[in-house]
């Protein structure tokens, strides 16, 4: 473990992290806590990285572990990772500056702005800045696929149109906007689109002029991909516990998944947006700007944040999950309390929230703490239920298989994370592991095997389904 960023060091909270992660789905009246480097282990998680935010004042960082586990290459806390999704609160403070400067408004056609394309809105209520903020212009989910860094460079509106050389589908809208939340990276490249044309400049080079340098960020870029220089100190991303394909990837979608920063650096931006909120620092914003993005828009997000809580409970903050990167950041509006954490593998995740709950309990957060579970007991006919091996379609990931072993279902992928996990099975009837984001959910009524599994994520809902082979 390593900290040399600005005087910032590991302190006595995070050295006690390292002996109290906590489950991510705890059972109720279980003190169960375990060690980080074994959880590293565990989940196959190169590194992770930790900042620490108390009264308003990043007060400790650290990191555990490699920025590329195959050449036990070490990280700090300037060793830069993918924030992914955390992209977005950038953009969206690129947005508001310039709604603040006249050039745009929040509920204005988007297409009136726009002069080097036209977006394909549907009929009825237009397209506008607020809607593609907040995931509510009706745009469709596209999954985003990295590039190699020596691949050919898709512009903005490449990416857009789907066409090569991007390598996405393109933007399309499934229905008018206001109607729901639909979560879509294309809506904030199409943001990405609107600021590089107003501004006459490219989204990297924006965001450097009005956000990092106003905040003395010297380490956080938009640069894809990053150039030898800098790629020396960043963390190389894992899948399945295997360095991704072509390393350095290029992601050409900047404002929806584009940023490479540290925890630290990321902090700062969370304290400077909230003392822009509080009235006490404009160099980001003004405060009625920062306080229309913490205003709900009719779901889990502000204007580019994820919101936690009301009243004197709001925080905000976001998630970001990019091939090989799991990250998060979140920070209480009144307290000043908080913390960013970045880690460079697809099981991140589960490193990550084991981190939060931990210390959720050593600083006193209630408010960061999982609900502990009441969990039943797997009888026989629960359990000859959930018994077998159920696919995805397509088989576009490793199967998940379900068998009695000693008294406990237990589940186990092969060719997947390696990893087995006993199940218990919660008073929703759903199973689960409390080392999981996952748990799975019988689609078929009741009485016989199950066909067919729904699995939710823990923060998202039903994320995909699999299917009795």
């Amino acid at each position: 473990m390593s900290a040399h960023s600005e005087g910032i060091r590991p302190g006595p909270v995070l050295a006690s992290l390292r002996e109290a992660m906590r489950p991510i789905a705890p059972l109720a009246g279980e003190d169960r806590r375990y060690r980080l480097d074994d959880r590293l282990a565990h989940f196959q998680c190169p590194a992770l990285s930790l900042a620490l935010i108390r009264d308003g004042v990043v007060t400790e960082a650290a990191v555990w572990g490699h920025a590329e586990a195959a050449v036990a290459r070490t990280a700090d806390v300037e060793t830069l990772f993918q924030a992914a999704s955390m992209s977005k609160p950038v953009a969206a403070i690129l947005a508001l500056q310039l709604v603040r400067e006249g050039r745009v408004g929040l509920d204005d056609d988007i297409n009136r702005h726009l002069t080097s394309w036209q977006a394909p809105v549907p009929d009825g209520a237009p397209v506008t800045l607020r809607s593609l903020l907040s995931h509510r212009s009706g745009a469709t989910t596209v999954r985003f696929l990295s590039l190699s860094p020596d691949a050919p460079r898709p512009s903005t509106i490449d990416v857009l149109e789907g066409r090569p050389p991007a390598v996405n589908a393109p933007l399309a809208f499934a229905g008018p906007a206001g109607v729901q939340e639909r979560y879509s990276n294309t809506g904030y490249t199409l943001i990405q689109l609107l600021i590089e044309d107003l501004t006459g400049s490219p989204m990297g080079d924006v965001a450097r002029s009005r956000v990092f340098d106003r905040l003395g960020l010297s380490r956080s870029t938009f640069a894809q991909p990053l150039d030898l220089s800098t790629r020396s100190n960043a963390a190389v991303g894992y899948e399945r516990g295997e360095p991704m394909d072509g390393v350095w990837r290029y992601q050409p979608q900047l404002a929806a998944a584009g940023l490479w920063t540290t925890p630290a650096e990321y902090a700062r931006l969370l304290l400077a947006f909230r003392q822009a909120a509080l009235g006490k620092d404009d160099r980001l914003l003004d405060q009625a700007s920062a306080r229309a993005m913490l205003t709900p828009q009719g779901g889990d997000f502000g204007l580019g944040w994820i919101l936690y809580g009301a009243g004197d409970g709001l925080g905000f903050g976001h998630t970001g999950s990019n091939l090989g990167f799991r990250s998060m950041a979140r920070l209480s509006l009144r307290s000043g309390d908080g913390l960013v954490a970045m880690t460079n593998a697809d099981s991140g995740k589960h490193v990550y929230l084991e981190a939060a709950h931990g210390l959720a309990v050593l600083c006193g957060w209630p408010e960061f703490a999982p609900r502990p579970r009441q969990s039943v007991p797997i009888t026989p006919a629960i359990a000859r239920r959930f018994e077998g091996e159920f696919r995805f379609d397509g088989d576009v990931a490793p199967p998940l298989v379900l068998a009695m072993e000693d008294g406990l279902l237990r589940l186990s992928r092969p060719g997947g994370h390696g990893r087995v996990e006993p199940m218990g099975q919660g008073t929703d009837g759903r199973l689960f592991c409390v080392d999981s984001i996952f748990s799975l959910e019988a689609v078929n009524p009741a009485g016989g095997p199950a066909r067919e599994l729904a699995i939710h994520e823990l923060g998202n809902g039903e994320v995909a389904r699999v299917f009795r082979r």
